[in-house]
């Protein structure tokens, strides 16, 4: 009688414990996948964004002037076209002028050669 009662009170601890397991189990998986579906969302959110910000930029490339060159080494900036002063925009590999190498002067270096 007692071997029974020790039998089934160790069988019951057995069971407990498989239970606990299977339950610590499920909810590590349902948390893993809860970060992964947040991870997830936040990054379409940042996708989402870029694309627009992206879109925004092509626009606005489509827009500005086009620089007209006047000889090998500089431009004369069309009406509107930003001063050099100001900060540079950042330039999509898309869209925008860039210049060709040895397109553009550096501004102090052809002013002291004005006075030489």
């Amino acid at each position: 009688r007692r071997s029974d009662l020790a039998h089934r009170v160790s069988h019951l601890e057995m069971e407990y414990h498989q239970r606990k397991a299977q339950e610590d189990f499920l909810k590590q998986s349902y948390e893993i996948e809860r970060d992964d579906y947040e991870a997830q969302v936040k990054l379409q959110a940042e996708l989402a964004e870029l694309r627009k910000l992206q879109e925004l930029h092509e626009a606005s490339c489509q827009r500005l002037p086009q620089p007209q060159h006047v000889g090998a080494y500089s431009y004369v900036p069309s009406v509107g076209w930003p001063s050099p002063l100001a900060a540079p925009r950042p330039m999509s590999p898309r869209c925008c002028y860039a210049p060709g190498p040895g397109a553009v002067v550096d501004v102090l270096s052809r002013s002291s050669m004005n006075f030489m």
